[in-house]
């Protein structure tokens, strides 16, 4: 019977290089959540009052006649990037965080133990 890759016993060295990885990732995703908190609150200061028009179009009439166009909402574009900025410094933060528990926890010591003592039984003949 062979074995898959996903199947071989950890090593202290494997679990090791998981948590480093782990770390790294942490540190990147602290990274950018500042980064793109800080560009959202730069595109608030620099932001003007440009508006692009929310519009609805009904057909009135006819095929081929002109369609009626109303202009719903002017929506401020500046406050709208810095939006999708904080929502993506959000994501980072929580990714951090996702990491941060995951990869120094006891929990996953344990199930890397686990994965590394179950790897290692040998089947049933």
């Amino acid at each position: 019977m062979s074995s898959s890759p996903s199947s071989k016993p950890l090593t202290e060295k494997a679990v090791a290089a998981e948590i480093a990885a782990y770390r790294r990732l942490r540190i990147w995703n602290g990274s950018l959540a500042v980064l793109h908190a800080a560009q959202a609150i730069v595109i608030l200061a620099l932001s003007n009052s440009f508006t692009l028009p929310l519009t609805l179009s009904l057909l009135k009439g006819p095929p081929g006649t002109k369609p009626s166009t109303n202009n719903i909402y002017n929506l401020r574009i500046g406050p709208m990037v810095a939006l999708f900025l904080l929502l993506a410094a959000l994501d980072h933060a929580l990714v951090r965080r996702r990491a941060s528990t995951a990869g120094t926890s006891a929990t996953w010591r344990s199930s890397a133990a686990r994965r590394a003592g179950s790897s290692t039984r040998s089947a049933p003949h």
